[in-house]
């Protein structure tokens, strides 16, 4: 009798076909349609608000900046583009791949309102959202009509020394590091030679002139 031979393996048991399918796996990935696929583009957007409004700020500029700094260098950044908001404050752009930079600074501005700290870019899809304080500026007049000589005041938390005044004087304050529009800020003097001491609080509207007298 002739012995035949046949070049089938024999059916695998169960570890074996799991051996089996991991193999035919490992084969298919090797297919172009097995690859990862390519990096998509690089997105910038976000929305910039105003401070105690939450009012969207149209028009504002938001610079980019590509790290640009050597290896145990000082930091340095180079602009490469900036986009502006739309009438709902937001803006969005995006970038081919290749185009876009490892590190990214974020910086917004806009006129009539503190620079904030500017922001990493670190993925690909983050939104980054703004919140801007606006400028306020303050006029405090002092007017000598309850029969003290003198007096002096400070607007608290603000960067400036004591205001001394002698009769009827304004003083005007613009900015600084902490007078901001839509916030309420105190302010405080003494009169002489009764030396009693008072204290109020102003409210600040954005992007106007607060008055505010003080009667000594």
């Amino acid at each position: 009798m002739k012995k035949r031979f046949s070049f089938l393996p024999p059916w695998p048991g169960r570890a074996g076909m799991g051996l089996l399918l991991a193999l035919l796996w490992s084969f298919s990935c090797l297919l172009p349609a097995c690859k990862k696929d390519a990096p998509g583009p690089s997105v910038i957007q976000g929305r910039i608000t105003e401070y105690g409004t939450q009012t969207p700020v149209e028009t504002a500029k938001i610079y980019l900046s590509c790290d640009d700094s050597q290896f145990g260098g000082p930091p340095i950044f180079k602009l490469f583009d900036s986009l502006a908001t739309d009438a709902d404050g937001r803006y969005y752009k995006e970038y081919p791949d290749g185009e876009f930079c490892a590190n990214v600074i974020i910086q917004p501005y806009k006129k009539g309102y503190f620079v904030p700290t500017p922001l990493d870019y670190v993925t690909v899809s983050k939104s980054y959202d703004f919140v801007l304080d606006p400028e306020a500026w303050l006029k405090v007049r002092c007017i000598p009509d309850q029969g003290q000589l003198s007096m002096n005041f400070q607007i608290l938390s603000y960067a400036e020394e004591v205001q001394k005044s002698k009769g009827d004087t304004t003083y005007r304050f613009f900015g600084g590091t902490s007078l901001r529009g839509n916030r309420s800020q105190r302010i405080s003097w003494r009169t002489y030679p009764n030396q009693l001491y008072h204290q109020d609080t102003i409210y600040l509207a954005a992007h106007d002139t607060t008055t505010f007298i003080i009667h000594y």
